[in-house]
């Protein structure tokens, strides 16, 4: 089965209804730290994050 790799993530940072700030990961070792996968199987990727 295919799996999805995270390589990395951009991060935004929200003043009222403006984004203020954007913060770039370029790899995923703060996946965790979001409560986020590094990989997802197919049937993850197809069917949202709660299908993992």
């Amino acid at each position: 089965m295919p799996t999805a790799t995270a390589y990395g993530m951009m991060v935004h940072t929200v003043d009222g209804d403006t984004i203020a700030e954007t913060t770039g990961f370029t790899e995923p070792g703060p996946f965790p730290l979001f409560g986020l996968p590094d990989h997802l199987s197919e049937r993850g990727y197809m069917g949202g994050m709660n299908a993992v």
